[in-house]
């Protein structure tokens, strides 16, 4: 009920801003409901509990979206300290393990959990006429590229390259099609499962990016309709990313790597652009700081980032 009352005032704050009691709630109860889930991760997960844990993991979820208490007045971007990606690696683990214990049955918290929005988003970017892997290339290029990113530890097994960056002034990648685009993945990286796990996030964060610039596209078939029916699985695929790579960032981000600030940064951007009704009104605030601070941040570092995909009369380009 604790975490229910607080996602509740946190609702409250993010849709009244001027009327301070709802945030004033929401922080009291946050340390109330962010203990009490600490406390049942720390217990056994049974077919008793699962349900439970489920819910919960949910309701964190979307409180550790909506909630920036955690950032300082220095305008820096410091992923370690960032409570979602902290979270969300306890929520893989309840998912582990609270999944075969429903496994089986027509559990509506089984079903919510196993759904994936991956297959309605590709099949609209495929009806449109587009490449859902359109920007995979970019980001495996950067991968490969030893003059980009800092050196690989050997063991970083989870440690999922969010490579998209490159000094100031660098040229932008050649665009290639979609048989290129897999030609250009070679053979002889497949068992490396740092390079694996990264094309894991180039192809979800592609996912999005097809999905911006088909927002940006006009003509006789609104690509805004698409996005309005597809705005569920959306939202869906923008709130399970840390859950499903959350250790991967933070790994990163406590070696300093600045891949992981600028893939978050095409993330973040996404997020601003697509997630823009009422019933995401717990991700706004977020891209919008993220965004903003993760540019300055690579900035500051003399660090730029460009994506450039052609999709039909489409071209996107986003550089710092």
């Amino acid at each position: 009920m604790c975490t229910i009352l607080c996602l509740a005032a946190t609702h409250f704050s993010v849709v009244q801003p001027l009327v301070p009691r709802y945030s004033r709630a929401a922080l009291q109860l946050l340390g109330k409901a962010a203990r009490l889930f600490s406390e049942r991760l720390s217990c056994p997960v049974t077919t008793q509990n699962s349900e439970a844990l489920i819910s919960a993991s949910f309701l964190m979820q979307y409180i550790s979206w909506s909630h920036l208490g955690f950032l300082d007045d220095h305008d820096q971007f410091d992923l370690s300290a960032d409570p979602l990606f902290r979270l969300s690696s306890g929520v893989r683990g309840v998912l582990a393990e609270a999944i075969p214990n429903l496994s089986g049955s027509d559990n509506p918290f089984l079903t919510a959990s196993l759904y994936s929005p991956k297959g309605a988003i590709t099949s609209a970017i495929v009806q449109r006429g587009l490449d859902p892997r359109a920007y995979v290339r970019q980001f495996m290029a950067l991968w490969d590229d030893p003059a980009y990113g800092p050196v690989h530890s050997g063991n970083d097994a989870e440690t999922s390259p969010e490579q998209f960056v490159s000094p100031l002034g660098c040229p932008k990648p050649p665009c290639r099609s979609h048989s290129q685009t897999q030609a250009s993945l070679h053979p002889q990286h497949s068992s490396d499962p740092r390079r694996t796990a990264f094309e894991r996030i180039a192809e979800r964060l592609s996912l999005l990016l097809c999905l911006v610039a088909m927002s940006g596209v006009t003509d006789e078939h609104s690509p805004s309709e698409d996005l309005v029916r597809l705005r569920p699985e959306i939202e869906r695929c923008f709130l399970t990313f840390p859950v499903l790579y959350s250790r991967v960032f933070r790994g990163r981000a406590l070696q300093d790597d600045p891949r992981a600030p600028v893939t978050l940064y095409h993330f973040y951007r996404a997020a601003r652009i697509l997630l823009d009704s009422p019933t995401a009104w717990w991700a706004g605030q977020r891209s919008r700081v993220f965004e903003s601070r993760i540019l300055r941040e690579l900035q500051s570092r003399g660090l730029c980032m460009c994506v450039s995909v052609e999709l039909g009369q489409s071209t996107l380009i986003q550089a710092g």
